[in-house]
């Protein structure tokens, strides 16, 4: 899997700890959405760049940890290039993307389009953090069981 994400390095080539590594992946996530809204030309107002926000709560009792995004719900709808006048089941077919219509009720600008400023970047970044914590769950599996075997043993052998 590694070899697929040419810009991805693990937390042992970076020398950070995972949970250094989450926190930098998160980071990074609002750094690559701010620079692809603005590739994108997506700031009438700003204030979907500046909702843009990074959270993570590491429960370590549980080894659990929570990340979490936030920014203004109207961002996905310019992700998708919908936003007022669409509604579910219309299939964007919409009176005011149609040229001539918007011509003839003297509607400046062009209709809207989908501007891919979250969807991509989101998904091909997760899938980076999916193979980091399964990297990271395979090798406390793997600590785990050597441990159970007696500590110094092997425990691929087993496996």
């Amino acid at each position: 899997m590694s070899g697929q994400n040419k810009g991805y390095r693990s937390a042992d080539e970076l020398g950070l700890s995972p949970e250094e590594w989450r926190e930098a992946w998160s980071s990074q996530m609002l750094v690559i959405w701010r620079e692809k809204m603005s590739q994108l030309d997506i700031n009438d107002t700003g204030a979907l760049n500046r909702s843009l926000s990074a959270h993570m709560d590491v429960n370590g009792n549980e080894g659990k940890s929570v990340i979490t995004h936030r920014f203004e719900m109207y961002g996905l709808f310019v992700d998708a290039g919908t936003g007022r006048g669409f509604e579910r089941g219309n299939n964007g077919a919409l009176d005011i993307m149609d040229k001539a219509y918007r011509k003839a009720k003297g509607m400046r600008g062009e209709p809207r389009e989908p501007k891919r400023w979250f969807s991509y970047a989101y998904y091909r970044s997760v899938k980076n953090l999916i193979e980091h914590e399964a990297k990271v769950l395979g090798e406390k599996f793997v600590g785990a069981i050597t441990n159970a075997f007696g500590g110094n043993q092997d425990a691929s052998k087993y496996l």
